[in-house]
């Protein structure tokens, strides 16, 4: 599992490679919100996720919902197919996420 960083248009983009799951959660959510304390606006570029699994989407709903409770804004972009599935077999849509 890896991170880069890569500023656009104001926004800090977070790029995950490799697996996001129950194994890498509590490296994933601590490079999350150190990020998310120094940018008012956030976006994940996800394409590089290869595996998934609830943790991960479990994850995703807390950055979102961190977002919104300290009035920034989150998104994914560019969710892996093994994104894309963990996120519908938990009844959710990539579009919950800003996508």
């Amino acid at each position: 599992m890896g991170f880069t960083m890569e500023e656009r248009d104001g926004r800090r983009i977070l790029k995950i490679e490799g697996p996001m799951t129950i194994y890498e959660a509590v490296d994933i959510r601590d490079e999350l919100f150190k990020h998310f304390e120094v940018t008012g606006s956030m976006s994940l570029a996800l394409d590089g996720v290869t595996e998934c699994d609830t943790a991960g989407v479990q994850l995703l709903c807390a950055a979102k919902r961190t977002g919104r409770e300290e009035g920034k804004t989150f998104c994914i972009e560019n969710p892996s197919r093994a994104v894309v599935e963990a996120i519908a077999q938990m009844g959710l849509s990539v579009g919950d996420f800003g996508e």
